[in-house]
């Protein structure tokens, strides 16, 4: 009986490693990835090409035409702030715990929740902030010009994610803008105007 006991623990003991691994497979990271120096290298000097359609893609920023390397860089250099200041006063802290607590069996849009769980700027600022990488998009258009069709795609997909670039560590949500409320920002180093409205 002792043997059999030994072995049934053992057992469990497996089954509780495979089922921690598989949840670090299914383990979900935003975007802290670092990838490795020996890596790194490797994907610069490393190209793709078909052999079916003649499409070659370079991996180093060497090997691209400078006429394609400065598109959507010559503007004016403008300097911006990084982040925004400290607020004046401390909030006083509120348990999101007591806030649901105290809140059961009520109508969500009617509970007040405090104004610091918000990011303090408009979603129609936060729209905007999708551009920030809109040379990309100019890159695009050029690779498409000389008909790499696969360069073009590249940049276009690379736009569509650069959104995420400025979400690590911003968990707040911004404010709800007010019907008729609009946002205006003029870009000039990076070449667009910017005009949005709640309606």
């Amino acid at each position: 009986i002792g043997a059999s006991g030994s072995d049934d623990d053992n057992e469990r003991n497996d089954v509780a490693e495979e089922d921690t691994d598989d949840d670090d497979d299914a383990a979900f990271f935003d975007t802290r990835d670092f990838i490795s120096s020996s890596s790194s290298i490797k994907s610069k000097t490393s190209s793709f090409s078909s052999d079916d359609e003649g499409i070659s893609v370079v991996g180093s920023e060497g090997d691209i035409d400078p006429s394609i390397r400065s598109v959507g860089t010559n503007y004016p250099h403008v300097k911006r702030r990084n982040k925004l200041p400290e607020p004046v006063e401390k909030e006083k802290g509120v348990s999101l715990w007591s806030l649901i607590k105290d809140n059961i069996g009520k109508d969500l849009t009617k509970v007040c929740l405090p104004v610091y769980f918000n990011e303090p700027l408009s979603s129609l600022q936060k729209c905007c902030e999708e551009m920030e990488y809109s040379y990309l998009l100019d890159r695009a258009y050029e690779w498409g010009r000389r008909g790499n069709t696969l360069m073009r795609i590249l940049n276009v997909a690379a736009f569509a994610v650069s959104a995420y670039a400025s979400t690590d560590g911003r968990i707040c949500k911004p404010f709800n803008p007010l019907l008729g409320e609009t946002y205006e920002a003029d870009f000039p180093d990076k070449g667009f105007h910017f005009i949005s409205e709640k309606v």
